[in-house]
């Protein structure tokens, strides 16, 4: 699933890049396709890992297209900020389910966490 996300968002910035009159956005644009893949890799590796609860990772997957638009519409600073705040949530995630887990996976993505009664 993740990705076709990647896949799907990366040809939507590219596209947009492509655009007459975009030469001088296609190099910020750039920016917003590097960030994209970032975010959809680190979706991808703590979905895999399960170390991050699965609806975090569902809500940053449907906040991705809201990022990819702002930097379609040229508001890349906007975008990028978007981008970061994404991965913000995930790593606070991530780091809390280590702390308060002392694992770095759950035993199945939609099962118990370990030491939950």
């Amino acid at each position: 699933m993740y990705r076709r996300l990647a896949i799907g968002g990366l040809l939507a910035l590219t596209l947009a890049g492509a655009l007459p009159g975009a030469v001088n956005a296609s190099e910020s644009m750039l920016s917003c396709v590097h960030r994209d893949l970032e975010i959809v890799i680190l979706i991808e590796e703590r979905g895999n890992a399960q170390s991050v609860p699965p609806q975090i990772l569902r809500d940053a997957t449907l906040a991705m297209p809201e990022a990819r638009m702002a930097c379609t519409q040229g508001h890349i600073t906007e975008a990028l900020a978007l981008y970061d705040s994404i991965a913000r949530t995930i790593a606070s995630h991530d780091m809390y389910e280590r702390a308060r887990t002392g694992s770095r996976r759950f035993e199945t993505f939609g099962g118990s966490r370990p030491g939950a009664h």
